[in-house]
């Protein structure tokens, strides 16, 4: 199985756009601002395949957070849920969870801190087998 990996839109880990690893079939610009370490921290960490500890990392977040953002870091979380179970080999439980991420995802549209969405669904959808 390939890695797969989140467009990093913090910009942590990658000097430069060529080194931003790819996200499935798509790649996002590395883009600079100011983002919370901890979604910093998700970003590093789903892309080395470290899916428990993205997933811990971003649960602080979104339980610190109370505005419209919180479902939208309840579906990363989620979506790193999948990806962990989809590497422990539980293709079902992978597919649960990626449905119920998508779902909270779908109410994104566009680019929501500095991430497309889109490509993140896409990924979802792949897990479930839906393409």
């Amino acid at each position: 199985m390939t890695a797969t990996c989140l467009p990093d839109p913090t910009g942590a880990g990658a000097k430069s756009v060529a080194e931003a690893k790819p996200f499935s079939r798509d790649r996002l610009p590395v883009l600079r601002g100011t983002f919370d370490p901890r979604y910093r921290d998700f970003f590093e960490r789903f892309n080395r395949e470290e899916y428990f500890e993205a997933h811990e990392v971003l649960e602080q977040l979104w339980l610190s957070t109370r505005d419209d953002k919180r479902d939208f870091y309840q579906g990363l979380i989620q979506t790193a849920a999948a990806m962990l179970k989809r590497q422990q080999g539980k293709p079902e439980a992978a597919a649960r969870l990626a449905a119920r991420a998508e779902h909270r995802l779908q109410k994104y549209h566009g680019t929501v801190e500095g991430l497309d969405v889109r490509v993140v669904i896409a990924l979802l959808r792949e897990v479930q087998g839906r393409q």
